[in-house]
């Protein structure tokens, strides 16, 4: 009896090299983190813009599939003055 076999994703990667610096604003969509997983490399992209305030994984440490790789925050709006006309 003849099976099909299909290749299983690994669920565990190793952070190649980080592509954002602590600090650094980023836009959705920027690579942030390149993962190696066996012999495939994949950039982890920003889901939400804001700014990279850390780094959950250092380069050369593992991390499973669905665990935060960093953590994004908020970037402050300027200060604007305001006037209010009645």
């Amino acid at each position: 009896e003849a099976t099909d076999t299909y290749p299983v994703p690994p669920s565990v990667a190793v952070v190649e090299r980080w592509e954002k610096s602590l600090g650094q604003a980023v836009m959705a969509g920027d690579a942030l983190v390149v993962l190696r997983a066996g012999s495939t490399t994949v950039a982890v992209e920003s889901p939400v813009w804001g700014m990279l305030a850390k780094k959950c994984v250092l380069p050369g440490e593992a991390v499973e599939a669905g665990e935060p790789v960093a953590i994004l925050g908020g970037v402050p709006a300027p200060i604007t003055s305001r006037t209010d006309t009645a």
